[in-house]
Order: C-alpha cells, then structure tokens, then sequence
C-alpha cells in the first residue's frame, strides 16, 4: 500500500511538471538506462573511464555498487538523484546507498543527492576506492538515524573539490558528515593498510560532525597510512578524533566555528574577531609603518600599518593608557600631553609604536594687531612640526632644528613660535642683492625708510630650538615701523611696499600702512627692506603755495631724519 501511495504521488508531480518519469534518465554514449544501478552494471571492469549522465531529477534510486576495476564519471547535471531501498552493502549490513570497492575510481560531479530516510539509511557513501565529489550537494538534512554517516572512507584517495557541500541532520547530535577511517586489519590480513588520503579543497558548507576513527584491530606497525587533509572548508559542526589519530589531521586553510590550532600546518594561523570562526591563513605578519607617533593635543593622526588586506579585519588594537591618548578607526587621538604605547596584534604576533601627544601653540600677546599674528602664523607653523617630527627632512628646517624639535616633544614640552623683528641697517645687507633691491625700488619711484630682520623662531621653555626659514602658505606680518611712513604730502598719493631678500633673491610685497604699522604677507623669513612711492598731484603752482610747500618739504625731512634718530628696535612673540 505503500508503494503504491509513493507511485501516485510520483505520478501526480510529474502532472504538474515538479518531476519527470522518464523511463530511462541515465545513459552511457547514447545508450539509456532506467537506473543508475543499471548504467553501473553496464560499464566495464578493465579501468576503461566511461562518463553516465543522468538527464532528469530522479526521486527513488536504488543502492549502487561499484565493483573493482570501474572507472566511473557520474554527471548528475545539475538535477537531484534521492535514493531509496534496496540499499546495498556487505551481507547482513546492507545499510548503504553507495558502496563503491576498492580497486574501482569514482568521479561524481554537478548534483544534489539525498539519501534515504529509512531506518535502514545509516551510510549514505560508504568508500574504498578512488573518489572525487566535485560540486555535489549531499542533504542529508531529513535523515533522522542516529549514528548517520555521509561519506564514509576507509580506503582510497578522496577529494571533495569545487563547491561540494554536506549537510546532515542537526538534530541527530552524532550524525556524521565525514569521516577518516584508520581499518588496516579485517580479520587475520591487513586489506587496507594503505588507508585513505583524504584531502578537502571546497568552497562548499559542510555541516554536521568529522569524525577520525578506528575500526577493527588497531595496528600501526607500518605506519597510520590514513590522512585527512583541509585546505579550504566552511565547517560548522564538531569534532571527534581518536587520540591515536589525532596527527594525521592537518588542516591548511578554511573557516571553523571553534579554533583548530592544535591541527594547522606548519606557517598557518588562526584568525577571529569573535571566538565564532575561526579563518586558517598563512601565518601573517603586522607593523607599524612608523615607530615613533606623534599627534597634537585635541587632534588626530591616521595610523598605517603594513599588512596583506586578508588580515585586516583580524587586527585589534589597543592603548596602553587612555588618559594619553585613544585609538578607533584608524585613527589616534590626543588626550592629554605625555607618553603612552599604540599596539597592533595579528593572532599571535603584533606591533608596538611609541605615542606621544605634544602641543604647540601661538605666544600670548596683548596688542590686537600681534595676536592675530600670532594666530594664523601658529597655524601653519604646527604643520611644519608635525612634519619635521614624522621626517628626516623639512623644508624651511635644518637637521639640528628638527632633532631639537623631537627632543622638545619627546620631553614632554611644548613647542612656540615666535615670529621677532629688528630694525637693521643698510650695511647690514648683503651687498650682491642690494643693487637687486634698489632695482625693484626704482621700479615704483619709491623711497627706502628702514630695513628689517624677521625671523620666525621656534622655542621651547624659553629656550630656541632652531629658525623656520620658509613656510607652506604665507601668513600675514604685522610689524612696527618708522613714522616716516605716515607723513605723505597733501597733493600725494602714497603706495607701500616690502622688498624681501632670501636667499640671495629679492622679491618686492605688497603691503600697507596704518597708525605706525605695517602689513604684508610672506612665507620666508629673512631680511625685508621697507618703503613707499609716493604720486604727486599737478597743482598750480602759485608764490604762497610754492612757500608753503618748501616750508612742508623741509618739516617733512627733518621728521624723517628724527625718526630714523630715534629707531626701535622691537622683539615680539608670534606662535602657531
């Protein structure tokens, strides 16, 4: 009544076009076979390879052997093979869907294949020859026997490659996906002492247990023959090795939801971020792209580190002390001045770099005009020593700065700037650029005033660390100067000007002038020249103006020849 039921319900999906009831879905060459017990049969025992086809899902297939000297190509071609009495195996032991002897090689490849839910459905492949599954789903998820096994080998090379997956009921706690079986010696002889080499090389998930066992007589005199092999797997399931056993698993590679350490090969590691997988790579290595880190106060810096991208999700990280300084996403933040240590780990290796928070900042200063000075000089000048700590080499520093800076920052210190400016004289201007600096003044018929020394220190506790000759950006310079520069005549128009020579060069600025000050922009720090051009308006010359103007002219010289009498000589802070 059974079968019955079974074969209306069969023919009721194939109404529908759930399943196909052709009669001969399997062929060799051509030639059909109703089964693949049949096609089996058919092939030949020489070691000739024939290839079987199978062309439909089939539901109900029965148990195959595959007896020595076979060599078999099984192409389910995608389509679903559910297997069903009678099952095969050794006399009074015919639990099996597959039984494939020794002597006989074994390739099945693009398929799903289902065992049978019967009591009797307790070894889907039982193994003793040369077997491939590639690309072959085996669900064995319904099967409800306790003590179930997938694939089980006892003999031959086996190899489960491409996307092969296994799946064995969850609920059945010593369902067996795999197993590596050690049975040298049946009886009085040693049949199998050559055991089985399996090696795992899928793509595909196996779930359920792997089991390393012994069966029958232990023996070993020759060697345990028997070896599993993982080089890729997605495993979620358990173990059980026979303590006896437990050096022939070697595993190379995969992901494993519990650590396998005591089984990786030689340069292997495991990696997590959680103790849920576990993921085998080639042992790998992490660093610091710098050793030394050194990052402002309120600020943060990007930390490199150089390793492979595989293993960049396996890094943590950690502070040493928090108070100092934090590290998320990359990046370093400063706490608080002073010192701490930044780790990297990778497993069981890692990294460690120095971290120092250090502080620079502008000199304080009670004139409007010097602060915001100091303010956008600060700015930029906190680049050039956040460089000068991170390279050998800064523009606009020399070695002994650089390493007067380090050591500043390494003490804990904080680091000034401070721009300062003195009136010099003209002797004090290299002669090879003066005619250079009287050509740019003529080109604006202009008058020199003064000369100036402006120099852009960087200090510690009071103590100079070394001169920042040139900066990135220019910064705007607000300087105190003679009071010449204010006296313009009433029939003029007055224009400003700075000559800056560095380097040998001169370079003429614009500027402007306003209540004894002077204002321009630059990025070098050396010696400047000051002036202004003045533009005569045409005014009729009559005799009371002519009188009042010679009487102007000559108040005017000798204000200026006071002035210049009288020069300053001032030093003020200027910090970034």
């Amino acid at each position: 009544m059974k079968k019955l039921s079974k074969l209306i319900f069969i023919t009721l999906l194939s109404m529908v076009g759930l399943i196909s009831v052709n009669a001969e879905p399997f062929n060799i060459d051509g030639t059909p076979y109703s089964t693949l017990k049949d096609a089996v049969a058919a092939a030949p025992t020489d070691g000739t390879q024939v290839t079987i086809t199978m062309t439909e899902d089939v539901v109900g297939g029965a148990g195959v052997v595959v007896q020595a000297g076979k060599n078999l190509i099984i192409d389910f071609g995608g389509h679903r093979f559910e297997t069903d009495a009678p099952m095969v195996g050794s006399t009074g032991t015919e639990t099996q869907s597959f039984q494939l002897l020794k002597g006989s090689t074994v390739y099945m490849k693009n398929g799903t294949l289902v065992p049978s839910n019967r009591e009797d459905s307790l070894m889907f492949i039982q193994n003793y020859s040369n077997l491939t599954l590639e690309n072959i789903a085996i669900d064995a998820s319904a099967n409800p026997n306790a003590g179930f096994y997938a694939v089980s080998s006892n003999y031959g090379e086996v190899k489960f490659i491409g996307n092969t997956s296994i799946k064995v009921n969850p609920n059945v706690a010593d369902a067996r996906a795999f197993d590596m079986c050690w049975a040298p010696k049946i009886g009085t002889g040693t049949p199998y002492a050559g055991g089985t080499q399996i090696i795992v090389n899928t793509t595909g998930k196996i779930e359920g247990m792997i089991e390393l066992d012994v069966w029958g007589a232990y023996y070993d005199a020759d060697g345990i023959k028997s070896t599993l092999t993982i080089e890729n797997i997605d495993f979620d399931g358990t173990w059980s090795i026979d303590s006896r056993l437990a050096n022939q698993l070697t595993i190379k590679g995969g992901k494993y939801n519990s650590s396998v350490e005591d089984y990786l090969a030689s340069g292997k590691s495991e990696y997590t971020t959680d103790n849920k997988v576990f993921e085998v790579l080639p042992t790998g290595n992490v660093s610091f792209k710098s050793h030394e880190l050194f990052v402002l106060k309120g600020k943060t810096l990007d930390v490199e580190v150089e390793v492979e991208d595989a293993y960049k999700k396996y890094l943590t990280y950690g502070v040493v002390h928090e108070g100092v300084a934090t590290y998320a996403d990359s990046k370093l933040t400063g706490v608080d001045l002073g010192n701490t240590t930044l780790t990297v780990s990778l497993g069981k290796l890692g990294d460690s770099a120095a971290v120092t928070v250090y502080e620079v900042k502008p000199a304080e200063s009670e004139d409007t005009d010097e602060e915001e000075t100091n303010t956008g000089a600060s700015v930029v000048a906190t680049g050039i020593v956040q460089t000068a700590l991170s390279e050998d080499e800064v523009e606009g520093l020399d070695e002994e700065t650089i390493d007067n800076v380090k050591e500043a920052v390494l003490a804990g210190k904080t680091v000034e700037t401070e721009v300062s400016y003195q009136e010099v004289k003209k002797e004090d201007i290299p002669a090879a650029v003066l005619e250079d600096v009287e050509a740019e003044v003529k080109k604006e018929d202009g008058t020199v005033v003064g000369y100036l020394d402006i120099d852009l220190l960087l200090k510690a506790d009071d103590t100079e660390l070394g001169k920042v000759t040139k900066l990135p950006t220019p910064i705007k310079v607000v300087v105190e100067v003679d009071d010449a520069l204010g006296n313009v005549p009433a029939n003029a128009t007055r224009k400003y000007f700075v000559v800056r020579i560095h380097d040998g060069e001169a370079t003429l600025l614009e500027a402007t002038y306003k209540d004894g000050k002077l204002t321009f922009e630059t990025d070098r720090f050396s010696q400047y020249v000051y002036g202004y051009a003045d533009t005569i308006s045409n005014i009729p010359q009559t005799g009371d103006n002519i009188a009042l103007y010679v009487t102007l002219f000559a108040m005017s010289v000798l204000g200026i020849v006071g002035t210049i009498i009288l020069s300053k000589k001032k030093l003020f802070n200027v910090n970034k």
